[in-house]
């Protein structure tokens, strides 16, 4: 009721308006509600699952050595951790590249994890099934009050503490720690203080300081604070610097620091430091610190810790707190500090009264120099009622009583953090705790193999006691670690190895349940004294077994002395005992009636333990294997054996209740199933055809052994179940071109799977039960970011992977459940044996077509020897009965146990039994006489052990028709007889051969035929296959095909059965070649062996011809061809055929245009991806349907060849002829006056009309005309006139340009300036009063002269006939005139 009240609480709460999930502690609520939405707060995660701790223990158990069974233990957790945990890990990758989480750090111990996350995370990881419980990583000082430090002197002196233990009185024996590793998890060590600097444990490179600081995440854990260091001396400290303040000055120190410099941290870096020096070999931690008050995820995952630390064989001291008895500050069950108040390794008599789990803490309360409690140690009770553990109820109840024990803890005097040789004073439960932690280690190093039970029971039972019985204040009392040395027993005898002797069981040595046996033990007394009148007493806390003698009177061992001493003890197991189960046995050592020692050993239970493996279903009716309404077919039952030792000749009886299942077959052998492996059955039933496509038939399968022990196994066989693959993204952007492409046997299609976008994408699949899976990865850009999971809907995983793989996987479906189908390789064939007196002489034949490794030989169950031979002799064996079985050992694969019933007596049989058959069937037998006749009478001949005849004879003939006999040759002898038999069948010829062909395979099938295990399928007289089916899939050749089935039956004369099949080949490289000019398509293909001429079929019409190459008028647009080889035996091939044989039309609706020399061709077409154009010879691809090119006057011709978007097969070319002429006039200016300039050019042959250009700009087009006046130049400029043809399919280059000057009159008739003559023809005299300039100008606007005038008058002359512009500078003014010089 209490664990149902916590889960309840978890539910239900919600804190200031913030609902929390099921899963989130109380105290992270509250933290919730007080951060804002960004923010990320520390948590711990727990998850659902935690690993078997009696499951863990059981198989830790196996190993006696503390060192192999931590190592097993951290490795094992580690491993379930990382499986429980991949999808959760997958998720917070995820979170943390969107920033909602930071990186965790796995406490693999407790199954938990933890880190910082956002409110959103935390209501994200709220929601999941496989998280068990989050709580608030809360940070506060772990360190209990009251333990402030004060300086003390290095006086050389054994200290207060050391002494009140008595644990100087053990150094006096040689215990002083050595070989022992301490951990002490606390604020660092300064590992430099010489009482410790000696004995630091050695790191290696990776961890140079001795150690680890799991609060910074570094290897440096130096000690920032002093109480660490303080605890490490009253560990070991050895008095290097004055004072002696460890209890073992030669243990080993390991440094690990949890804590900051405050004293403060989370319950994770506790946590951490447990972890780090359990996985590192720490065989015992010291922890002086804890939590007060604290949460339930705190309290959760600091006892997983102890709990695991336990099951690794790790003991503990830890402090109860400095809390007092304030009950009423702390009431119970919180007044002891966690991880103290988690239970002990030991349960004692007084907690007995009321139980629970157990964990390695030591709960360590404190006590003054007086032995009167410290009036800070804290006071139990504590219960876990209102945890999921569920236990130590208080009230009713008595709780957990804490603490454990006590240790001095007032006025401590240990080192100081801040010097390398000095000392501190410090009082607390801190200081009791390493006081109690060295006498640990100085027990262990007496004896390193105690358990930690060990440890607290011997501390608790040699306290000095405080109080009666175990109080809440004192525990049993104070630590005696003198008297707990002496009841640490150590011995002189060591144990090697125990033998067991079952002569009143099957006599194979081994423990089997239900069995009486005997131990002999494997002695060695390692002293240096000799070992005299030692006497053993065999204990064992195992519930199953009963000790029938436990007290053995040992022989005289001298020193050093190995022996085996036969049969000294004698025990029972009931038959509840399992198959691998380790019973731990104790043989308490006692010299001269004092115990001197201890011998832990385990024994092993040998067993076999046959679970249901799989079931596949053979020769159904559809040959679809899978048992179908209407259907009769095999059922093949797998059982797996799951146990150590074999089960020997096995029966299996199916029964179903399901009313519309026949069985025709209920009993079955399934012989010997070896041990870790499987055997079969065939089991022949039929389903009515009213039953419906989604049946489930429950089945049970009754399993009888050699001895008549029963097993009862279920299962439900269906057709079909869901398969769910489930595809992850951890980024969440998609697989990014990743797919996992998967294909089924089934007839499901084919498909790939990927995840388009987001995180996650999810695909359900139907499948056939027996069908297979196969898987392929196609790589993305990010291939470590998928991953997928392939499991069935009740959640059962057949497949994950992470980041992709390489190659194929293929999966089998098996949808009634089990282990799946295993992989089963040839037996070895014809084991025989032969008697050679006593000796048994086995021999067989290898695997036929297979290759194994080796062969196990077994006696019943006992494996005798592996070899690579084929015969063993066992020799010397009494008379009787004995089941010789071989197995042939695989690397890969099992086979089956081939077995042999031998029997071993003085009446030999007949040798070599062998018989022969002819077409008549007439049976032969022939033998040779017993190796020892004497006293041979006769021989009687038996069939199905009816006699049939009586001979003395060596042979005898009779005549039998098909089936399967037993047939028996009995010596008969005065006083005895003896068998030998041999089977003799004989299988008819299979009936219905028949095929159905499909291009070079046919599908030849026949009935079944009974007796036949096997068909022999042989093609044109070759052997080809040899086949479980009915069927088999015949490759063939050209022409006729002999395909002869012939049954196998173990031995039997079978009749062979044979049918012929006519096949030719499809022609193969069928092509096409070209089209002419045409437009016939030309074909050609490869000739078909053996075909006497072909079939065509072309655009739907077909002719035949005996050439390999076919011509026909193709169509524009698509076009077909098929060809047929045909042979003279009247088969005709598969067609092959080319289809879409595409004739595409050429471009047509070409224009053309130019501009001077440039020609611009246009043409009409659709679809077109390209052209390619040859212009006057020159070639070239354009991707538009138009060509610009630079060519010469006069005729030109372009073909243009278009390249479709479609495939093209073929395709027409198209020509087009154009003319360019670029032919310009001539232009000249004629006249410039005022107002106007005048021009003219010659006619152009062909031209149209021209256009007329002023300074390259356009003034008049398609001018018929060849002259023109322009009147709109602008004044006092030249200007140039260029003029252009124009044709009807372009226009030439602009003609060479013609200028002249056009200036308007500036004063030219004001009087100012005077010209005579004007027309001249000679000189010319210009007058102007002022005049400094002339500037003459000729009509095009050229300078023709400038002259500078220093007078009113001048004279020119020596002008060129033509008309001049002259340009007269007065001063700021410019006057022109003209001239005309004739």
């Amino acid at each position: 009721m209490k664990k149902v009240f916590f889960l309840f609480l978890l539910a239900v709460l919600s804190i200031g308006g913030f609902a929390q999930a099921a899963v989130i502690d109380p105290l992270l609520g509250e933290e919730m509600n007080r951060r804002s939405d960004d923010e990320k707060i520390d948590i711990i995660v727990i998850m659902n699952s935690q690993y078997d701790r009696a499951q863990l223990n059981r198989r830790a158990d196996y190993f006696v050595s503390r060192a192999e069974r931590r190592e097993f233990v951290v490795n094992e957790l580690k491993e379930f951790a990382a499986s429980t945990q991949y999808d959760l890990r997958n998720a917070l990758r995820e979170m943390e590249r969107n920033d909602m989480v930071t990186e965790p750090r796995i406490l693999w111990m407790a199954n938990a994890l933890n880190f910082s996350a956002n409110k959103a995370a935390i209501a994200d990881l709220a929601r999941r099934s496989d998280i068990a419980l989050i709580g608030y990583d809360m940070e506060r000082n772990w360190i209990p009050e009251n333990e402030t430090p004060r300086m003390a002197s290095g006086s050389r002196e054994i200290t207060s503490n050391v002494l009140q233990v008595n644990a100087n009185q053990v150094w006096d024996l040689g215990f002083t720690g050595e070989g022992v590793v301490v951990a002490v998890i606390d604020t660092g060590v300064n590992y430099n203080h010489v009482d410790v600097a000696d004995h630091l444990w050695d790191g290696g490179e990776e961890f140079p300081h001795h150690g680890y600081d799991v609060y910074n995440n570094d290897n440096d854990p130096i000690d920032d604070m002093g109480h660490g260091s303080h605890c490490a001396g009253t560990v070991c400290g050895d008095g290097t610097g004055g004072s002696q303040t460890g209890m073992a000055p030669d243990a080993t120190l390991m440094c690990v620091k949890c804590l900051n410099a405050n004293g403060g941290g989370g319950a994770s870096p506790i946590a951490a430091g447990i972890q780090w020096a359990v996985e590192h070999g720490c065989d015992l931690f010291s922890m002086s610190l804890g939590i007060a008050n604290s949460s339930v995820t705190d309290r959760t995952l600091l006892r997983n810790m102890c709990v695991a630390a336990l099951d690794a064989g790790v003991v503990a001291a830890i402090a109860a707190g400095n809390e007092g008895n304030s009950q009423g500050q702390y009431p119970i069950p919180n007044n002891v500090r966690v991880p103290g108040s988690c239970p002990p390794p030991y349960m004692d008599d007084v907690q007995g009264a009321n139980p629970g789990d157990l964990s390695c803490s030591v709960c360590i309360g404190a006590v003054d120099s007086n032995d009167n409690a410290a009036y800070f140690t804290s006071h139990g009770p504590v219960t876990w009622s209102n945890t999921s553990f569920g236990d130590y109820p208080y009230n009713p109840g008595i709780g957990l009583i804490r603490p454990d024990v006590c240790a001095p803890g007032v006025d401590i005097k240990s080192l100081n953090y801040a010097s390398n040789s000095g000392y501190t004073t410090m009082s607390g439960t801190s200081m009791a705790t390493p006081c109690v932690a060295g006498c640990m280690a100085l027990m262990l190093s007496k004896n390193i193999d105690l358990t930690p039970a060990e440890v607290c029971q011997i501390l608790e039972e040699t306290a000095h006691p405080l109080a009666p019985g175990k109080s809440n204040i004192y525990g049993f009392g104070r630590v005696d670690v003198l008297a707990a040395i002496e009841e640490v027993q150590v011995g002189a005898m060591a144990f090697n190895n125990a033998i067991v002797n079952d002569p009143l069981g099957n006599n194979d040595h081994k423990l089997n349940p239900g069995e009486t046996v005997s131990l002999s033990l494997d002695l060695t007394n390692v002293s240096e004294a000799a070992v005299n009148g030692a006497r053993l007493e065999l204990t064992t806390a195992n519930e199953h077994v009963t000790i029938v003698n436990g007290t053995a009177q040992l022989p005289n061992f001298a020193p050093q002395q190995s022996m085996v001493v036969e049969d000294v003890f004698s025990f029972s197991v009931d038959n509840e005992v399992v198959a691998k189960q380790k019973i731990k046995f104790a043989a308490e050592v006692y010299i001269d009636n004092e115990l001197s020692g201890k011998l832990n050993f385990n024994v092993e239970v040998y067993d076999y333990n046959l679970q249901y493996g799989a079931v596949a279903v053979l020769n159904d009716d559809n040959a679809n294997g899978l048992l179908n309404p209407g259907e009769t077919a095999d059922l093949r039952i797998f059982v797996d054996n799951a146990g150590n030792e074999m089960a020997q000749t096995v029966v299996g009886t199916l029964s179903t209740d399901y009313a519309l299942v026949t069985l025709n077959e209920v009993e079955k052998p399934y012989g010997t199933v070896g041990a870790e492996l499987a055997g079969y059955a065939d089991y022949n039933l039929s389903l009515d055809a009213s039953a419906p496509d989604d049946f489930a038939i429950p089945f049970t399968l009754e399993l009888v052994d050699a001895n008549g022990r029963h097993t009862t196994l279920t299962f439900t066989y269906k057709n079909a179940c869901n398969v769910v693959f489930a595809l992850s993204d951890s980024y969440g952007d998609g697989w990014n071109n990743a797919y996992l492409a998967v294909s089924y046997s089934d007839g499901t299609p084919s498909e790939n799977m990927t995840i388009n976008s987001g995180n996650s994408a999810t695909y359900t699949r139907e499948l056939a039960s027996g069908s297979t899976i196969t898987l392929s990865w196609h790589s993305g850009n990010w291939d470590s970011e998928c991953s997928f999971q392939i499991a069935y809907d009740d959640g059962t995983v057949i497949f994950e992977n992470q980041g992709g793989f390489t190659g194929t996987r293929t999966l089998d479906v098996n949808c009634a459940g089990g282990s799946g189908l295993p992989e089963f390789c040839a037996p070895i064939e014809n084991l025989s044996y032969v008697l050679d007196g006593h000796d048994v002489i086995l021999s067989w034949d290898a695997p036929t077509g297979a290759n194994p490794v080796g062969y196990e030989v077994y006696r019943e169950t006992v494996l005798l020897e592996t070899l690579t031979g084929l015969t063993y002799t066992d020799p010397d064996m009494e008379e009787g009965e004995y089941n010789y079985c071989v197995y042939a050992v695989y690397d890969n694969c099992q086979s089956e146990f081939v077995c042999e019933l031998v029997e071993v007596t003085s009446c030999g049989p007949v040798l070599n039994l062998d018989y022969t058959l002819n077409d008549d069937l007439l049976l032969t037998l022939t033998w040779e006489a017993p190796e020892d006749p004497t006293g041979l009478v006769e021989y009687q001949v038996f069939m199905d052990d009816e006699p049939i005849a009586t001979t003395n004879e060596l042979t005898y003939a009779f005549n039998i028709a098909t089936g399967t006999y037993d047939v028996a040759v009995k010596a008969v002898f005065d006083d005895c007889e003896k068998d030998a038999h041999i089977q003799v069948c004989v299988v008819g010829a299979v009936e219905n051969l028949h095929y159905v062909a499909a291009g070079n395979h046919a599908d030849v099938a026949w009935d079944a035929l009974d007796g036949a295990s096997q068909y022999e399928v042989y093609v044109n007289g070759e052997l080809a296959a040899m086949v479980d089916e009915t069927y088999f899939e015949a490759e063939l050749a050209n022409g006729l095909t002999t395909v002869t089935v012939k049954p196998v039956a173990d031995g039997c004369y079978v009749i062979e059965s044979s049918i012929e099949i006519c096949y030719i080949s499809a022609v193969e490289n069928l092509q096409f070649v070209s089209m002419d000019d045409n437009g016939m398509l030309h074909f050609t293909w490869d000739a078909a062996e053996n075909a006497d001429y072909y079939s065509v079929t072309a655009n739907g019409t077909t002719e035949q011809v005996s050439e390999t190459e076919f011509a026909f008028m193709g169509e524009i647009g698509s076009n077909d061809i098929c060809v047929t080889a045909r042979s003279v035996y009247g088969c005709a091939s598969e067609a092959t055929c080319l289809s879409g044989i595409t004739v595409c039309p050429p471009v047509d609706g070409f224009d053309y245009s130019f501009n001077g020399n440039e020609v611009t061709v246009t043409w009409e077409g659709e679809g077109i991806d390209h052209n390619m154009v040859v212009l006057d010879g020159e070639s070239q691809i354009v991707y538009e349907n138009r060509f610009v090119a630079q060519v010469e006057n006069g005729p030109h011709t372009i073909k243009v060849t278009p390249t479709y978007g479609e495939e093209c097969w073929a395709v027409h070319s198209a020509t087009f002829d154009f003319e360019v002429t670029n032919t310009a006039p001539e232009i000249q200016v004629t006249d410039v006056r005022e107002g106007y300039i005048n021009t003219a050019w010659n006619a152009v042959d062909g031209a149209t009309a021209y256009n007329l250009f002023r300074d390259d700009e356009p003034i008049a087009e398609n001018l018929v005309a060849t002259t023109y006046s322009d009147t709109e130049m602008a004044s006092n400029a030249q200007h140039c006139y260029t003029v252009q043809s124009v044709f009807e399919k372009g226009v030439s280059d602009p003609s060479e340009a013609a200028c002249a000057n056009y200036f308007t009159g500036i004063g030219e008739n004001n009087g100012q300036v005077s010209i005579f003559p004007n027309p001249t023809t000679d000189k010319v005299t210009v007058e102007c009063a002022g005049m400094t300039q002339i500037d003459i100008y000729n009509v095009e606007g050229k300078l023709v002269r400038s002259i500078a005038v220093e007078s009113d008058r001048y004279q020119i002359d020596n002008l060129e006939n033509g008309i001049y512009m002259l340009r007269i500078r007065k001063g700021d003014e410019t006057l022109v005139s003209r001239v005309v010089k004739m």
